[in-house]
């Protein structure tokens, strides 16, 4: 749905709302909430968050959607994400940061998809509650960060949160939660001096 709904229909993006401190009531102006949450309030108080996604997010959440239906798996799960974004660059330099190359671990990953449940003929693979607060959370990454948009490194951090059986592997080649959050910090600090550089690069 996320990815066919900007594809088919041409939807043009729209970036993650800028950051407000607090909200006019004293509260966090943005919150994350539940899908179940969200379906009670109405379409004007909801963020349409497929529309803030990079086209090279989108692109790996195709691949990701594909590779579970080509294997006919009943759901589409944050494995199938993390599996897709490890063939992304910054999610590289992510593992390369910490010592542990893609190529060693990503066939690890990739046997927890062979151990997903089937589908039942001509049934397409269902969005898991999992993932879809795994796209509500890269959301209001995107949005605690002041980043304009879902990058792949804001679906990672959301997706590696919302998957237990792939931080079981990463555990087992001594990656951490804290770990994992100082390197992706790092990213962002050079995300944020390059979008400086080139901001100063315009005012010239």
């Amino acid at each position: 749905y996320l990815t066919t709904k900007i594809i088919r229909n041409g939807i043009k993006t729209i970036p993650v709302r800028r950051r407000l401190y607090k909200s006019d009531s004293g509260e966090p102006a943005l919150l994350p909430l539940s899908f179940e949450t969200l379906r009670t309030r109405s379409r004007t108080a909801r963020v349409d968050a497929a529309r803030a996604l990079t086209t090279e997010t989108l692109r790996y959440i195709t691949s990701g959607y594909e590779r579970a239906h080509h294997a006919q798996h009943a759901t589409f799960l944050p494995t199938h994400l993390i599996v897709s974004l490890m063939n992304s660059k910054t999610i590289q330099v992510i593992f390369g940061r910490m010592g542990v190359p893609v190529k060693t671990i990503a066939p690890e990953c990739e046997r927890l998809l062979a151990k997903i449940p089937l589908q039942t003929a001509g049934t397409p693979p269902q969005l898991s509650p999992e993932t879809l607060e795994t796209f509500f959370d890269a959301y209001y990454d995107a949005y605690a960060h002041r980043r304009p948009f879902i990058s792949p490194l804001e679906l990672f951090a959301a997706a590696i949160i919302h998957d237990e059986r792939i931080r079981e592997v990463l555990y087992a080649h001594d990656i951490t939660e804290e770990k994992l959050k100082n390197v992706i910090a790092w990213i962002r600090i050079g995300e944020e001096l390059r979008d400086e550089f080139r901001r100063a690069r315009g005012a010239e």
